[in-house]
């Protein structure tokens, strides 16, 4: 679990719910979701694992979809998965924007959208499926070169692809 803003409260309370089973990663400074998983670099990097990553400003959530959207991930065999949602009304959150075909292109954030990406309705949740090794190559490619200046997790996906990834 990664922590930074009222660090000590949130390991309580993740502590009162699983134990022994929770580790955990500081963002010293918040400079954005990519930094806040690149916390978690030391401990993940090398696991040849699955990384569920959850922002900590997502709506709750079923475990049944967690469940779900992990088995769709693994089934996939993509390095990336991202859970996304059509709103009738996606003011204020990241567009899924894809190609004329369907297939996902990048993320791109509320306010670096211009007026055509604003009309997409597709939107992302916050909620990722990763391969361990796949995020942490993509992730030492993300820059802040966005109106906040902030690292961010979005941008992963899109060098993924780039990269060949899936």
């Amino acid at each position: 679990v990664v922590v930074g803003h009222q660090a000590e409260e949130a390991e309580q309370a993740v502590l009162a719910e699983v134990r022994e089973l929770a580790s955990f990663a500081t963002q010293a400074q918040q400079r954005g979701t990519g930094d806040a998983v690149e916390s978690g670099r030391g401990q993940l990097e090398q696991s040849n694992s699955l990384v569920l990553v959850l922002s900590g400003d997502v709506p709750m959530i079923k475990l049944e979809t967690l469940r779900n959207f992990i088995e769709h991930h693994q089934a996939s065999g993509a390095d990336c998965s991202i859970l996304s949602v059509r709103l009738e009304n996606p003011t204020g959150y990241g567009r899924i924007i894809r190609d004329a075909s369907g297939a996902f292109q990048k993320i791109v954030e509320q306010r670096d959208a211009n007026d055509e990406q604003r009309q997409v309705k597709e939107i992302n949740s916050g909620i990722y499926c990763f391969d361990s090794t796949a995020l942490y190559r993509a992730l030492r490619g993300v820059e802040p070169a966005n109106d906040q200046g902030e690292y961010y997790l979005t941008d992963v996906a899109e060098i993924m692809l780039r990269n060949g990834g899936r």
